[in-house]
This record gives C-alpha cells, structure tokens and sequence, in this order.
C-alpha cells in the first residue's frame, strides 16, 4: 500500500513537471510622448507570424501613460511592439527585451521614433 502511494506521488509529480506550463503574466508602463494619439497596441512574441491581441482598452494621448498586462504560454524576454496612432500610421518595435524593464517612454520629433526603457 504505501508503494503504491509513493509511486503516484512520483506519478503526479512527474505529470506536473511536463504538463503545460502556466502562462506567464507580463506587464510594463507605456508613455506616449510622441506628439499623436494611439487607437491600438500589439505585443507579441519576437518573430511571431502574427500580432496578438489589441491591448488598448481606449486610446492613448499625448502626454498619457497606460498599464500593459498580457500573459503569453512563451517564456519570451524578446517582443515586437506595434503601435498604431489614430491615422492608421504604425510603428514597429521589434526583438525588445523586455526583461527587468518596467517603463517604455516613446517619442517621435523630426521624422524619428524612439523608446527609452528604465
């Protein structure tokens, strides 16, 4: 009786250590310093044949900052962020290291777009 215990225990843990892994909460700051209003935002994995879901729940101004929280089943530190500002023009940020990094702040002024990270 108790090796039979003892082999399920090993069972389950074992089931446990290959089942699927927990989706992993992810989450930063944004700051639109770029002079435009923003419709949507899309984060997805670096390389990902396609975009995630739109993040914004309502649009973004100058000067504003937003809370992005997204889980993702990828253990990424690697993302591609798309932007796009309420005439349809987008922005693509692509391979950015998210890990450790809690603030995004993207800016725009003569023709450039850049974000700063802390």
């Amino acid at each position: 009786m108790q090796k039979s215990a003892i082999y399920l225990s090993v069972f389950f843990l074992l089931m446990g250590m290959v089942g699927v892994a927990p989706a992993k909460e992810n989450g930063f700051i944004i700051v639109n310093k770029t002079g435009v209003l923003w419709n949507h935002l899309y984060v997805s994995p670096a390389n990902a044949d396609k975009w995630e879901e739109d993040l914004f729940d309502n649009v973004v101004e100058n000067g504003e900052s937003f809370q992005v929280l997204f889980s993702s089943q990828t253990q990424n530190e690697k993302w591609d962020i798309k932007i796009l500002d309420d005439d349809a023009q987008e922005v693509v940020w692509r391979n950015v290291d998210l890990s450790g990094k809690k603030k995004l702040k993207f800016y725009h002024q003569n023709g450039k777009t850049w974000v700063e990270m802390e």
